[in-house]
């Protein structure tokens, strides 16, 4: 069994994903929203920190898990139930005494006393099925009650309790043959007939029955016993562990690929609700650049202040340099973190801080931002900054989505201007396409002067009276980022 929920074609593998950068992590305030969607729970940290950050490739998979986050987020009570479930019975197969024990009747006993719980469960799910299967439209989840619908139905566990019911009680019967030296061989576990039966069950049957009476004081006798008792299990213990180990497999997928709901759950109940503006983007397989946006924002900035920001429209389409020029405290920063955000969230098939959003898919998104002087002096700002760029550029393909914010800046403006263009063409000039915020007037008016269809400009605006309005709109750069607005501003109050 497969639960499928998150993939059409595959289970969800966290150790096939890779560890989370931590350069991304930090640069693109990822840390806030794996909160608010894990809420303290390990279990979900677990998850989420693997699979957010983790790109899918392809536009049909990013829809499929879309649609199974749009049905968990209109029926958030069966999802957190059906999570219950899958954790409820992992951790009552934990709890189950003798995991490590190798003896063949411990491990039998132990088995079906495990299976015994797992049913429960399956009968847990059964009814959720039944009462909520009808309302559910996603691929995901009409495959998933689908398959708890025809392979758990009622025939099937009254079938398997049966069983169990069997194996707990020991009423089997062995039946061998004698092999090489009169040794036993061929042990064959049975089924014990019942002890009433009907005129037609005993019609032409003869019972040969010997009994042998062993002293309990006869060790000798005693051992070989055992010995006969652990071969005639042995088989049957390692079948029915091995079913055992298989369902809890089972249900070890259903709850990660449930966390990862949960977690989504969480983040748009964090994020406002039924009231959060939030959207399902449109990825785009097309080979040229997309991008476009209405309403964006960033969702980390939201979940600190916990009221509404300022969102931004913006089309970038057809371009692979955007270069963000602006008043200082414009909100260039939080706009490129609300575009890094998007672009992650999307191509996990998750929901993104927008009204609308439509974007190119992209191998992988890296970022470079400036950073704190290293106070150690082991080496200089501009040398840590080009160390960091050169990892950058060592981690781009082709298809990679690079984020710059006031790169280069520790240097002077001609020499930071040189750097950036020969940086900016040459990641361009691969296909990379680059968000590039910045405050070097010179190498942004150099690029505008040369500008080709390909460059995209937007600016932070300024208020008439020297106020913030965080709106970032196409425009030419200026040559000033009104520092001396935050200059009058702070001097004024102190």
């Amino acid at each position: 069994m497969r639960p499928g929920l998150l993939f059409s074609d595959r289970d969800l593998d966290l150790d096939a994903l890779p560890v989370p950068d931590p350069t991304l992590v930090a640069d693109l305030g990822l840390e806030r929203v794996f909160d608010a969607m894990t809420r303290g729970d390990r279990l979900l940290d677990d998850v989420v920190r693997r699979v957010v950050p983790s790109p899918l490739s392809r536009t049909d998979a990013i829809r499929y898990r879309q649609a199974t986050i749009t049905d968990a987020l209109a029926y958030p009570d069966v999802i957190r139930e059906l999570y219950a479930i899958a954790v409820g019975a992992i951790d009552g197969e934990r709890r189950v005494w003798g995991g490590k024990m190798r003896n063949a009747e411990l491990v039998l006993d132990r088995a079906a006393e495990v299976i015994g719980l797992f049913l429960a469960s399956f009968r847990s799910m059964r009814r959720i099925e039944a009462e909520h299967a009808s309302a559910f439209t996603s691929p995901g989840f009409v495959a998933f009650f689908e398959l708890i619908k025809t392979q758990l139905d009622d025939a099937w566990l009254a079938e398997a309790d049966e069983h169990v019911s069997r194996l707990r009680t020991r009423t089997l019967q062995v039946s061998a043959h004698l092999g090489v030296g009169n040794r036993g061989t061929g042990y064959v576990l049975h089924r014990r007939p019942n002890a009433i039966q009907g005129w037609r069950g005993r019609l032409g049957r003869e019972e040969h029955r010997q009994t042998v009476a062993v002293l309990l004081k006869d060790q000798n006798a005693m051992n070989m016993i055992g010995e006969l008792r652990a071969l005639a299990i042995a088989p049957t213990a390692g079948a029915v562990h091995e079913t055992a180990q298989w369902v809890l497999a089972f249900f070890k997928v259903l709850r990660a690929e449930l966390a990862l709901l949960v977690g989504c759950l969480n983040l748009h109940e964090a994020l406002g609700g039924a009231d959060a503006r939030v959207c399902m983007p449109d990825p785009s397989p097309d080979q040229e650049p997309v991008f476009s946006a209405t309403g964006l924002y960033d969702p980390g900035l939201r979940l600190a202040i916990g009221g509404p920001v300022v969102g931004n429209d913006v089309v970038a389409d057809g371009v692979r340099l955007v270069v963000v020029t602006g008043a200082n405290g414009g909100g260039k920063s939080t706009f490129l973190r609300a575009v890094g955000l998007a672009q992650v969230m999307s191509q996990a098939g998750l929901f993104v801080a927008a009204e609308r959003f439509a974007s190119s898919l992209h191998s992988n998104v890296l970022t470079h931002f400036t950073r704190e002087e290293d106070w150690a002096m082991e080496r200089g700002k501009l040398h840590e900054e080009l160390a960091r760029l050169g990892d950058v550029l060592d981690a781009c393909s082709p298809s990679s989505l690079v984020l710059l914010n006031e790169s280069l800046s520790s240097t002077n403006e001609r020499e930071g201007a040189e750097i950036a263009r020969q940086v900016v063409s040459a990641l361009v000039d691969r296909g990379v396409t680059v968000w590039f915020v910045t405050h070097n007037h010179r190498f942004a008016a150099d690029l505008h002067q040369t500008a080709t269809a390909g460059v995209r400009f937007l600016r932070a605006e300024r208020g008439g009276d020297g106020d913030r309005p965080f709106h970032i709109t196409e425009a030419t750069p200026l040559a000033t980022s009104h520092g001396m607005d935050l200059y009058r501003r702070i001097v004024s109050s102190s």
